[in-house]
Protein backbone atom coordinates (compact mmCIF):
# COMPACT_ATOMS: atom_id res chain seq x y z
CA UNK A 1 0.00 0.00 0.00
CA UNK A 2 2.82 2.43 1.17
CA UNK A 3 0.33 5.21 2.89
CA UNK A 4 2.27 7.66 3.88
CA UNK A 5 0.71 8.65 7.45
CA UNK A 6 1.71 10.80 10.65
CA UNK A 7 0.90 11.65 13.65
CA UNK A 8 1.32 14.98 15.50
CA UNK A 9 1.79 15.33 19.23
CA UNK A 10 1.98 19.29 20.08
CA UNK A 11 2.61 18.13 24.34
CA UNK A 12 6.35 16.95 22.58
CA UNK A 13 6.20 19.12 19.55
CA UNK A 14 7.07 15.57 17.86
CA UNK A 15 5.62 14.13 14.57
CA UNK A 16 5.85 10.05 14.01
CA UNK A 17 5.71 9.35 10.00
CA UNK A 18 4.64 6.44 8.95
CA UNK A 19 4.70 3.56 6.00
CA UNK A 20 1.65 1.49 6.03
CA UNK A 21 1.21 1.90 10.09
CA UNK A 22 5.07 0.83 10.79
CA UNK A 23 6.88 4.07 12.22
CA UNK A 24 9.60 5.18 9.64
CA UNK A 25 10.86 8.29 11.61
CA UNK A 26 10.34 11.19 14.29
CA UNK A 27 10.21 14.56 13.73
CA UNK A 28 10.90 17.37 16.12
CA UNK A 29 9.02 20.68 15.11
CA UNK A 30 9.58 24.33 16.58
CA UNK A 31 6.89 25.92 14.83
CA UNK A 32 3.92 24.76 12.76
CA UNK A 33 3.76 20.83 12.39
CA UNK A 34 2.09 21.95 8.95
CA UNK A 35 5.47 23.48 7.65
CA UNK A 36 7.27 20.27 8.99
CA UNK A 37 4.90 18.09 7.57
CA UNK A 38 5.21 19.56 3.95
CA UNK A 39 8.93 19.48 4.16
CA UNK A 40 9.68 15.75 5.14
CA UNK A 41 7.19 14.91 2.38
CA UNK A 42 9.53 17.16 -0.07
CA UNK A 43 12.69 15.89 1.52
CA UNK A 44 11.16 11.55 1.78
CA UNK A 45 9.60 12.49 -2.52
CA UNK A 46 13.26 13.82 -3.58
CA UNK A 47 15.67 11.56 -1.76
CA UNK A 48 13.27 7.97 -2.35
CA UNK A 49 13.56 9.44 -6.34
CA UNK A 50 17.29 9.56 -5.94
CA UNK A 51 18.03 6.90 -4.16
CA UNK A 52 16.09 4.43 -6.17
CA UNK A 53 16.41 6.21 -9.41
CA UNK A 54 13.13 5.46 -10.25
CA UNK A 55 10.25 7.51 -11.50
CA UNK A 56 7.46 6.11 -10.21
CA UNK A 57 4.78 8.11 -8.98
CA UNK A 58 5.38 10.14 -5.94
CA UNK A 59 3.57 8.90 -2.43
CA UNK A 60 -0.14 10.62 -2.31
CA UNK A 61 -2.80 10.17 0.26
CA UNK A 62 -4.54 9.63 -2.49
CA UNK A 63 -2.82 7.26 -4.73
CA UNK A 64 -0.92 4.06 -4.16
CA UNK A 65 1.69 2.07 -6.22
CA UNK A 66 0.97 -1.07 -8.08
CA UNK A 67 3.20 -3.28 -5.50
CA UNK A 68 4.29 -1.85 -2.38
CA UNK A 69 7.11 0.06 -2.08
CA UNK A 70 9.35 -1.72 0.29
CA UNK A 71 12.61 0.06 2.25
CA UNK A 72 15.82 -1.68 1.80
CA UNK A 73 17.78 -1.49 5.30
CA UNK A 74 20.33 1.34 3.73
CA UNK A 75 17.38 3.37 2.44
CA UNK A 76 15.53 3.06 6.76
CA UNK A 77 19.22 4.19 7.59
CA UNK A 78 19.22 7.38 5.28
CA UNK A 79 15.85 8.12 5.91
CA UNK A 80 14.47 6.85 9.24
CA UNK A 81 17.45 8.85 10.96
CA UNK A 82 15.70 11.51 13.68
CA UNK A 83 16.54 15.06 12.77
CA UNK A 84 17.29 15.90 16.44
CA UNK A 85 20.50 13.33 15.51
CA UNK A 86 21.80 14.84 12.58
CA UNK A 87 22.00 18.08 13.71
CA UNK A 88 26.35 17.12 14.93
CA UNK A 89 26.61 16.08 11.31
CA UNK A 90 24.96 19.30 9.62
CA UNK A 91 26.97 21.31 11.69
CA UNK A 92 30.46 19.81 10.73
CA UNK A 93 28.93 19.79 6.89
CA UNK A 94 28.05 23.21 6.96
CA UNK A 95 31.62 24.22 9.04
CA UNK A 96 33.52 22.58 6.27
CA UNK A 97 31.37 24.80 3.73
CA UNK A 98 29.66 21.72 1.67
CA UNK A 99 26.41 23.50 2.68
CA UNK A 100 25.34 26.19 3.34
CA UNK A 101 24.55 28.21 6.46
CA UNK A 102 20.31 27.69 6.68
CA UNK A 103 17.48 27.81 9.36
CA UNK A 104 18.24 27.30 13.04
CA UNK A 105 16.13 24.37 12.91
CA UNK A 106 16.72 20.86 13.22
CA UNK A 107 14.34 20.38 10.12
CA UNK A 108 17.34 21.71 8.41
CA UNK A 109 20.06 19.59 9.75
CA UNK A 110 17.80 16.82 8.94
CA UNK A 111 17.18 17.88 5.33
CA UNK A 112 21.62 18.13 5.34
CA UNK A 113 21.87 14.72 6.07
CA UNK A 114 19.40 13.38 3.77
CA UNK A 115 20.61 15.16 0.78
CA UNK A 116 24.36 14.48 1.72
CA UNK A 117 24.12 10.73 2.59
CA UNK A 118 21.30 10.24 -0.32
CA UNK A 119 24.33 11.71 -3.08
CA UNK A 120 26.62 9.33 -1.16
CA UNK A 121 24.76 6.34 -1.66
CA UNK A 122 24.14 7.10 -5.19
CA UNK A 123 27.60 7.23 -5.80
CA UNK A 124 29.06 4.62 -3.57
CA UNK A 125 26.27 2.47 -2.59
CA UNK A 126 26.08 0.14 0.28
CA UNK A 127 29.55 2.05 1.18
CA UNK A 128 28.38 4.99 1.37
CA UNK A 129 28.82 5.45 5.16
CA UNK A 130 32.30 4.14 4.98
CA UNK A 131 32.84 7.25 2.68
CA UNK A 132 30.97 9.29 4.51
CA UNK A 133 32.88 8.71 7.60
CA UNK A 134 35.79 9.41 5.62
CA UNK A 135 34.64 12.63 4.36
CA UNK A 136 33.61 13.58 7.94
CA UNK A 137 37.12 12.68 9.47
CA UNK A 138 39.13 14.71 6.12
CA UNK A 139 36.20 18.01 6.97
CA UNK A 140 37.17 18.01 10.88
CA UNK A 141 40.51 18.10 10.21
CA UNK A 142 40.18 20.97 7.65
CA UNK A 143 38.23 22.73 10.17
CA UNK A 144 40.86 21.60 13.21
CA UNK A 145 43.86 23.71 10.72
CA UNK A 146 41.67 26.23 9.96
CA UNK A 147 41.50 27.35 13.60
CA UNK A 148 44.52 26.94 14.29
CA UNK A 149 45.61 28.95 10.93
CA UNK A 150 43.32 31.91 11.89
CA UNK A 151 43.82 31.89 15.79
CA UNK A 152 46.25 34.30 17.29
CA UNK A 153 48.80 33.24 18.95
CA UNK A 154 50.63 35.12 22.57
CA UNK A 155 52.30 37.26 22.42
CA UNK A 156 56.12 37.32 22.78
CA UNK A 157 57.76 39.55 24.74
CA UNK A 158 60.42 41.06 22.73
Amino acid sequence: MNDLTHKTDPETGLIEFYIDEALLTTWAYEDEPEIAIIDFKKIYNAGRLSVTKQHEPLVEPSTSPAQPIMLSPIQIQLFGRPNFSCAQLANMLIAGGIYAEGPPKAEYKQAVFIHWSSKLYEEFGDDWAEKGNKLLKEIELKIIKEAKETSTPGEKSA
